[in-house]
């Protein structure tokens, strides 16, 4: 699979809206899009401050309208473990399509976390 990134970026979920998930590969961490886009996520982030490990990947027929990511990190609890997720919203309500699972770890500097991801279009997938 070739790429027109040569690294991650910060996943954007508007790629989303408008198409279908046919197809995932949770191992691989990709989504396979209803044009043939493959969004190849980083499946296991690491840096000072956070971890995220791609959990689960979910597919949905119905056409997405709205997409969006969310967490329950609490910034203000010592638990430094979190979950996050991207959500897309279709005629059957809002559903989690990518989860995740992190940890702040020392979140002395910053709380939070980082999606990335490569978009392969459908000619290059």
């Amino acid at each position: 699979m070739k790429s027109t990134e040569e690294q991650y970026r910060d996943f954007e979920p508007a790629i989303l809206v408008g198409r279908q998930i046919v197809d995932t590969n949770t191992k691989e961490g990709t989504l396979t899009l209803d044009d043939g886009t493959v969004i190849e996520f980083e499946t296991e982030i690491t840096d000072c401050c956070s971890y995220l490990s791609l959990t689960d990947l979910h597919t949905t027929t119905s056409i997405i309208t709205a997409a969006g990511i969310k967490d329950d990190e609490d910034e203000d609890s010592l638990d430094s473990r979190y979950n996050a997720w991207v959500y897309a919203i279709t005629d059957g309500g809002e559903k989690a399509i990518v989860e995740a699972e992190g940890d702040a770890t020392s979140g002395y500097y910053i709380h939070g976390f980082e999606l990335k991801a490569k978009i392969h279009p459908p000619d290059q997938a």
